[in-house]
């Protein structure tokens, strides 16, 4: 089997595979959004919160009026029980919940009252984010999180603002970062995740919503243990399986392929191929990127590099890639089983088929499905903002920069734009960009 046949279709994957090409924006295109028009968009984003919030409680309650003869809650007449009806209620909403038509609301209306009963408050807590990872620019400009990611928390809030008008009481939220405990499949960098992290949580309050929104502090995690942990379960499960089509698309691109080549050691014992790591050294950062995207566009278009060194590389990507897919799954089964116990109401970005009654998600609204920030960027067009993989960026984009220095003293990315810098921060501010109305 060619090694490029095993990855199937994303959008990311597709956009490559049809011969979709990376566009680098020159300094000369790359702005910084005025810090009038940031206050500007956060301010009037700070009101659709509110709104936002307002409406689905406002939604909410009439559904559940309406359904009292379907015996879809229990006693959904009055009191607690009803109070906790109208919170799972909010969940059945498709505007903020993918899996919305088949949620077993039921059992989630007794966490909530078990949760409101208990502390008379309630906490949802929600498993989300690792620092993006470019592949070589195909999939974001860099690590950092950008608009996609301010609009996934403001998203947020308005659910959690919305649960705090129909209960009366306390309703937060806890992100809990997850990039430390896969670090031994995806080859994670710590100071990566924890940047992205302080980014979000800065954007909380940015949005004006600390206090509503908290971003966990990640635990850290020994190396050490992690891969001996590995080990014994690759042990335990005798033959190991071969990953799927969509497992390995997803290592392709969630593996830190700079630390990979960067670190010392071997990932997963398969040593980096010799001219491949003699380039890498000698490439100047711009010249490190685009050696990466030819050779993950090698990988998933099935060209068969002209030289041998590059062939030799693209099979050893591919290797890598079975083993992080084979190590992400046994990581996340036994992260899964000894990590420390839900404080509150569990919500989810992925689907867990064991658990009917957790809500899934939409970080970035209906148009964009199971996208997540970290996998995209923000582009803004007259039609309003697109949150796409970066190869779908078009020639003559330009990059706006997020006005002041990140977390690490930088600037960072905040979206791309078609258009001239003044109709980009008008179209930004004039979108209904939380897509719950």
């Amino acid at each position: 089997m060619n090694a490029s046949s095993i990855f199937s279709s994303s959008s990311v994957w597709e956009a490559i595979h049809r011969g979709g090409v990376h566009h680098p924006v020159p300094a000369d295109r790359t702005v910084t959004l005025p810090e009038t028009d940031l206050t500007r968009f956060l301010s009037g984003l700070s009101v659709d919160i509110g709104r936002a919030a307002a409406h689905m409680a406002q939604r909410s309650r009439r559904a559940v009026d309406l359904l009292k003869g379907l015996r879809l809650y229990e006693r959904p007449d009055g009191g607690e029980h009803h109070r906790a009806a109208v919170v799972a209620e909010l969940f059945r909403d498709g505007r903020a919940v993918a899996n919305a038509g088949h949620l077993d609301v039921r059992t989630l209306q007794g966490t909530v009252l078990r949760a409101l009963r208990e502390s008379d408050s309630l906490e949802f807590e929600l498993g989300w984010g690792q620092a993006k990872r470019s592949a070589g620019g195909w999939k974001t400009e860099g690590p950092d999180a950008d608009l996609a990611e301010l609009v996934a928390l403001a998203r947020l809030a308005a659910v959690v603002r919305a649960a705090r008008l129909l209960t009366g009481r306390p309703v937060t939220l806890r992100i809990v970062p997850g990039g430390r405990r896969f670090s031994e499949a995806l080859f994670t960098r710590p100071e990566a995740d924890d940047a992205y992290n302080e980014r979000r949580a800065a954007m909380v309050g940015q949005l004006g919503q600390r206090g509503l929104i908290t971003v966990a502090r990640e635990a850290s995690v020994s190396p050490g243990d992690l891969r001996a942990r590995l080990a014994e379960a690759k042990s335990a499960q005798g033959t190991p399986r071969s990953p799927s089509p969509s497992e390995l698309r997803f290592a392709l691109f969630a593996i830190d392929w700079e630390h990979v080549l960067d670190r010392a050691g071997p990932p997963h014992g398969l040593p980096v191929p010799t001219a491949l790591g003699a380039a890498w050294k000698r490439l100047p950062g711009p010249g490190r990127a685009l050696l990466l995207r030819q050779l993950v566009a090698a990988l998933v278009r099935g060209d068969a590099p002209g030289d041998r060194g590059s062939a030799e590389a693209v099979r050893w990507m591919a290797a890598v890639c079975r083993e992080s897919a084979v190590a992400y799954a046994l990581l996340g089964r036994i992260t899964r089983r000894d990590g420390a116990a839900a404080r509150g109401c569990v919500l989810t970005v992925v689907e867990k088929r064991d658990r009917p009654d957790v809500p899934v998600l939409t970080l970035l609204g209906r148009r964009h499905g199971n996208h997540l920030p970290q996998n995209v960027v923000a582009l803004v067009t007259r039609d309003g903002v697109r949150f796409v993989p970066r190869v779908l960026v078009p020639e003559g984009a330009r990059l706006v920069l997020a006005p002041g220095p990140g977390p690490r003293g930088r600037p960072l990315p905040f979206f791309f734009t078609d258009l001239p810098a003044e109709d980009a921060a008008r179209a930004l501010h004039d979108t209904d960009i939380l897509d719950l109305s």
